[in-house]
């Protein structure tokens, strides 16, 4: 439903940010970008807006780490503008939270999500790829990592 989903939501007229999950091809995101002035696709590319910067790392899901996730991400925090309030965006939740949690299995998701959550300090990181976690909350130090799930929220900042 990913087409079907982005026409809905281009009837907002807002800008719509946008990472590839484990159900789309980073390929099918790219081809909604150029095909929608209004996609746009924050995979490894800094997205700044009325003094807000967002970050993504789309794809995965299933890696407990990702040493280039963990090389993205600290390469990023030499580049940042540190005026700008940082938000990043991951399709997996960060390891060690309660967004990661499954019944009778436990954590099991990114622990690179949570270093560079760590080492970025954003002021909101937003996740999926849990199904079962939809509209849960915790925090990683200071910083709010939400699971909007399909339904989204509505988050002050």
């Amino acid at each position: 439903g990913l087409n079907e989903s982005i026409k809905e939501l281009l009837k907002a007229k807002k800008k719509i940010l946008i990472i590839f999950g484990n159900h789309e091809l980073k390929e099918q995101i790219t081809e909604l970008e150029n095909k929608y002035d209004n996609v746009i696709d924050i995979h490894k590319k800094p997205f700044h807006i009325g003094g807000y910067t967002f970050v993504g790392y789309g794809g995965d899901g299933f890696s407990i780490h990702d040493k280039k996730m963990e090389k993205y991400f600290s390469s990023l925090s030499k580049k940042l503008n540190k005026a700008s309030k940082l938000i990043t965006v991951t399709h997996a939740p960060p390891g060690n939270t309660k967004l990661d949690v499954l019944p009778h299995l436990g954590h099991v998701c990114n622990l690179s999500i949570t270093k560079g959550i760590i080492d970025l300090k954003p002021i909101l990181h937003l996740c999926g790829h849990l199904h079962e976690n939809f509209g849960k909350r915790d925090r990683v130090g200071k910083t709010l990592i939400v699971n909007p799930g399909c339904d989204g929220k509505i988050i002050n900042i």
